[in-house]
């Protein structure tokens, strides 16, 4: 009788286990400028400030970094390419992504745009590729960041088609030029747009609306996250994600 009862426990603990564990979650985000707004003039007036490439990495097979340059970012006007392959950086070479993001976090902190040195294989043709960081807002970095430290979610930057970028300010803005703080992830169209895992970001004079379309609509004072902690922003994720990931952890 014991011994079925352990076997029983073992396996209704094991279902528990299995059942609640749907790592990982996905975030993709999404950086929405509104098009009647100066963003790099909102951005000069913000205490922080974020150097930033303008790359997505994969890694395959045998340590093998691909690079993914977003649309208009520094790396991508200095010449790298989709599925670019990684020989080095700065002479440096690396045997996974995580080294990789360690370095270049590094070399990004110190705020000073120096020209960092990308020798890459695109296709079969080795090539030299000099890239030099610019700013990008601080909060969306940030956040991105955040989420390295966050469990079980796993992140990616996405660029923005014209017609999503529509969608997007029809979706999140009112008559009036305001943000819709309630209820932007309720319209249908950017409901029918994006999927379930999207967190949208944009910046207006005072306020930062979060838009993650079937779940919810977080909204924040500019003010109070200018310069944030590092604590301050995975609060912030989590205070921004808290309906999708607990949907995920019930529903997996």
């Amino acid at each position: 009788m014991k011994f079925k009862f352990l076997i029983f426990y073992s396996l209704f603990v094991s279902h528990l286990l299995y059942a609640g564990y749907p790592c990982p979650i996905y975030i993709d985000m999404y950086e929405a400028k509104l098009s009647w707004r100066d963003n790099s003039a909102d951005l000069a007036m913000l205490k922080t400030k974020q150097l930033w490439l303008g790359i997505s990495y994969k890694e395959e097979d045998n340590h093998k970094i691909i690079l993914v340059p977003r649309a208009d970012s520094p790396a991508y006007l200095a010449g790298v390419k989709k599925n670019d392959v990684l020989v080095s950086i700065n002479g440096v070479t690396f045997t996974s992504q995580d080294d990789m993001e360690i370095y270049l976090n590094k070399a990004l902190d110190t705020n000073t745009p120096k020209q960092i040195t990308f020798n890459v294989l695109s296709g079969e043709k080795p090539l030299t590729i000099k890239v030099i960081p610019t700013h990008k807002d601080p909060l969306f970095i940030g956040l991105f960041n955040a989420l390295d430290d966050t469990e079980c979610l796993s992140k990616s930057i996405e660029d923005l088609t014209t017609k999503q970028k529509k969608i997007i300010e029809e979706a999140i803005i009112d008559k009036n030029k305001g943000f819709r703080c309630n209820d932007a992830h309720k319209d249908k169209k950017l409901k029918k747009e994006f999927e379930t895992g999207s967190l949208i970001m944009a910046r207006g004079e005072k306020r930062v609306i979060f838009v993650m379309p079937h779940w919810q609509t977080t909204c924040i004072d500019i003010a109070v996250y200018d310069n944030a902690s590092k604590e301050q922003l995975e609060k912030l994720m989590e205070t921004i994600t808290k309906k999708y990931t607990e949907d995920r952890w019930r529903n997996p």
